[in-house]
């Protein structure tokens, strides 16, 4: 796969690593754990996640590859940092290690999947 394929399938699939995330372990009513409920709070989510990638976390990778940064541990710290903005920004810091680790996760499968991408022979 080419790295700009890489990159672009890295946008789309790594927001959906929170929102699964929060699918699973985040009920829509309270006490209520159905499958119908759990898609709606993943596909909010994916939204959510997605408005994130492309605000902060595409902007951080770009920044990275700018300074020869593009390394899994920094993918994770950036996914960190973008994550306890998020929790900061919307959620109004209460769940800011979960959303931490949701940006970690997302992050490391952002970079997972770039990292597979190759560039054109010259």
């Amino acid at each position: 796969m080419k790295k700009r394929t890489a990159l672009i399938v890295a946008l789309f699939v790594s927001p959906a690593v929170p929102a699964v995330w929060a699918g699973l372990t985040i009920p829509l009513i309270p006490g209520n754990v159905h499958p119908s409920s759990q898609l709606v709070v993943s596909g909010v989510y994916y939204q959510w996640s997605l408005y994130a990638m492309l605000l902060l976390g595409y902007p951080a990778f770009l920044l990275g590859r700018k300074l020869h940064l593009i390394k899994w541990w920094s993918a994770i710290i950036a996914g960190c940092v973008i994550g306890a903005l998020v929790s900061d920004a919307l959620l109004g810091n209460q769940q800011f290690i979960t959303t931490s680790l949701m940006g970690a996760a997302s992050a490391l499968t952002f970079w997972a999947i770039w990292r597979t991408g190759r560039d054109d022979p010259a």
